[in-house]
């Protein structure tokens, strides 16, 4: 997904697979979840489209399990704001049994390397506030309520996993 995009002149804005950006869709459809009935034909597209989005996503999951703050750039900084968002929309949709376990793996492996980005109740190593679009601080990284946040939420998900 870009960034951003303006349904009245159907023009996208930003960057595309901007982790954050991408971070803060799948996080609008995992949250929307609860609501779905699943036997409307809108409902179930946008549920496929979820699905999508996340196969390609994970593509660009590095080794560790994390995600850069642009999801092509395999040498790029590390963020783990994008990573923890990512990771737990996926994990959500697992247990909401949208998504099947198979997608585990790479929720688990990312959740244990996020952890060691942890320190004092901070989550270290996010990208700062965007500015704008195509306004991205490539050198502030930081501690921030974004990755605080979808941190704890996700180790909630990760807490729910059945075996």
């Amino acid at each position: 997904p870009y960034h951003g995009y303006n349904l009245k002149d159907d023009l996208q804005y930003g960057i595309p697979g901007w982790g954050r950006g991408v971070g803060w869709f799948l996080y609008s459809i995992s949250a929307s979840i609860d609501y779905f009935e699943f036997n409307n034909p809108q409902e179930i597209q946008i549920i496929e489209s979820f699905r999508q989005v996340i196969d390609r996503t994970i593509k660009y999951q590095n080794s560790n399990g994390l995600f850069n703050w642009l999801l092509i750039t395999q040498k790029g900084p590390i963020d783990t704001s994008a990573t923890a968002m990512i990771l737990y929309s996926v994990a959500r949709a697992i247990n909401k049994e949208v998504l099947d376990a198979q997608y585990k793996k790479c929720v688990v492996n990312g959740y244990k390397s996020l952890c060691g980005y942890v320190n004092q109740g901070k989550v270290k190593q996010a990208m700062g506030d965007c500015a704008g679009f195509s306004m991205y601080p490539q050198f502030k990284y930081d501690s921030y309520p974004w990755s605080v946040a979808f941190f704890l939420l996700l180790s909630h998900e990760v807490i729910a996993f059945k075996d």
